[in-house]
């Protein structure tokens, strides 16, 4: 959820049983103008060394991994590949998020508590 004018993300809806039904969308008060664009989720672009809080494809192997903020604010990733019921969350230490991406195809989220990039690098 982008949290600032101007922003643009996207964010994998439904797939996570434990966050309540797909439709549901809360905007905040105040939140002005915005808009919702509904798209398939192979619309979502590749999972990039860097980036911003969105939603991504990964199509990789598994391998051990860091997503590390390249300012402040904390990194939550959470990876839902469709087959393992309880998909796969890296665990946050401090400023990053240390863990191990199970092989694609599948949907990675990467969230921030600010508005700083991060980058990824293998463990």
């Amino acid at each position: 959820m982008a949290g600032y004018q101007g922003d643009v993300a996207s964010v994998a809806y439904g797939l996570d049983s434990t966050a309540g039904p797909a439709g549901w969308i809360t905007v905040g008060p105040g939140a002005g103008d915005w808009s919702i664009t509904v798209s398939p989720i192979l619309a979502l672009p590749a999972l990039p060394a860097t980036g911003g809080y969105d939603a991504y494809l990964y199509a990789g192997a598994e391998q051990p991994v860091i997503f590390s903020s390249t300012k402040s604010g904390r990194v939550n990733v959470r990876q839902f590949n469709g087959i393992d019921p309880t998909d796969s969350i890296l665990p946050q230490q401090d400023f990053s998020a240390v863990g191990t991406l199970l092989a694609g195809p599948s949907v990675v989220n990467v969230q921030l508590e600010s508005v700083s990039p991060w980058t990824r690098s293998t463990n």
